[in-house]
């Protein structure tokens, strides 16, 4: 959960927070994830959190039905045994 908030506060808000829910898309979220392209773990983490909050916005009626535009952003590969860093 900790790890979850710290995404959250220090990556989504800082790049997303200023945003309505209904201007954040895919390239939007792309960018994100390309400038963390040293941190594919992370990134993809990122994604991977965003995701869940826009099926939560969804499901509270915030978006439109199928709305979630972190389904068409492609996650990095990862090396095997390759952990998040949670610092």
């Amino acid at each position: 959960m900790a790890t979850f908030r710290r995404v959250v506060d220090f990556r989504i808000l800082s790049e997303l927070g200023v945003l309505p829910v209904a201007s954040v898309d895919r390239s939007r979220l792309s960018e994100l994830h390309f400038g963390m392209l040293d941190k594919p773990v992370k990134a993809n983490h990122t994604i991977r959190v965003l995701s869940v909050m826009f099926r939560l916005a969804e499901a509270c009626g915030m978006t439109l039905p199928r709305r979630n535009p972190c389904r068409t952003v492609r996650i990095y590969d990862e090396a095997p045994g390759e952990v998040l860093d949670t610092g």
